[in-house]
């Protein structure tokens, strides 16, 4: 969303927004909402009544005094929210899957992006986890498996990688992967903060093989793991590079005084300065 504030300073003011609708001055047909869930600026809502009061009911939320716009989509049948998407059967049961724009591209990272191995190997595990997670079927997470594979294989993962992350998920527990951790505390160790490379897997080899001369000192021992902990910062890639070296040549451009002469008297300026836009 741009700025590193950019969702906090939405969910602010979306929360004063709430704060109207359900505190201050709420608004008609209010008592008809049985849900209400809301991801940033993305709201979800379960409606019993009248579809002409539910349309009311949008109405009123969308002529608000806070230039807020909004769209909406419902349905009695299914309905999508960020990247689930809930369809409802008689008798109350609810079904969900995983749910994609039309306008969705494949965007995984590449495997041969320049990036830690075990970074790149842990992505289709985390995305066959997450589908697990998020169908209700096994039918469903079949159908969404074959999808993932289709789209790692289009992005050169190799066929041991995308097995090993179907595997780890067909053999886990959905009930066990839909409770919330509890992010365990640890102590801050100490980190080797370096920018990535493609030689992180030597330099990872030589920390690792002398790691326990660290720990032989008293002092240090306190602090240290029994293994190294890496943390890479992001190498500059060509838009970094690019923009420095657009910065580099307007920096040391000369100034526009020693350029442009004094023209006030209305002669013609030709100016053939390299560099100068």
């Amino acid at each position: 969303m741009g700025a590193a504030f950019a969702s906090s300073y939405a969910n602010l003011f979306m929360g004063m927004w709430e704060r109207d609708i359900f505190f201050s001055k709420p608004v008609a047909h209010i008592e008809r909402v049985l849900f209400w869930a809301r991801y940033i600026d993305d709201i979800l809502m379960i409606w019993q009544g009248p579809e002409q009061d539910l349309l009311d009911f949008i109405g009123l939320l969308i002529h608000n005094p806070y230039n807020i716009k909004l769209s909406h989509k419902y349905s009695q049948t299914s309905i999508d929210f960020l990247d689930i998407e809930i369809s409802g059967f008689p008798g109350g049961c609810l079904e969900t899957n995983v749910y994609r724009k039309d306008t969705a591209v494949n965007s995984f990272l590449h495997a041969s992006s320049s990036h830690p191995q075990p970074l790149i190997s842990s992505i289709p595990v985390g995305q066959f986890l997450r589908a697990k997670r998020i169908c209700s079927s096994e039918e469903n997470f079949k159908e969404q498996a074959n999808i993932l594979t289709t789209r790692f294989q289009e992005r050169g993962y190799s066929n041991r990688s995308i097995k090993r992350g179907l595997k780890r998920a067909e053999k886990a527990n959905r009930t066990e992967l839909l409770k919330q951790r509890t992010k365990t505390t640890h102590d801050a160790p100490v980190r080797f903060i370096t920018t990535y490379n493609n030689g992180w897997r030597d330099m990872k080899t030589a920390l690792t093989k002398y790691w326990p001369l660290l720990k032989i000192d008293k002092t240090l021992s306190k602090h240290l793991f029994d293994h190294p902990s890496i943390t890479y910062k992001k190498s500059p890639n060509l838009k970094d590079q690019l923009i420095g070296f657009v910065s580099f040549i307007y920096t040391n451009l000369p100034s526009i005084s020693s350029i442009i002469p004094d023209i006030a008297g209305g002669s013609s300026l030709l100016c053939n300065t390299p560099g100068l836009i």
